[in-house]
């Protein structure tokens, strides 16, 4: 239990820290970009 406790905290901050590095690397504006394309062509207004 203790051993699957720690995985899991190694995971979270393994998370963190990678979304960290990807808004150091401006990647959020690109994810933004795809993500605001995907919503307006899931409802047509392309």
């Amino acid at each position: 239990m203790i051993r699957l406790r720690w995985l899991w905290i190694a995971l979270a901050l393994l998370g963190i820290a990678m979304i960290g590095y990807g808004v150091h690397l401006g990647q959020h504006g690109q994810v933004e970009h795809q993500a605001s394309l995907l919503c307006t062509s899931c409802i047509g207004l392309e």
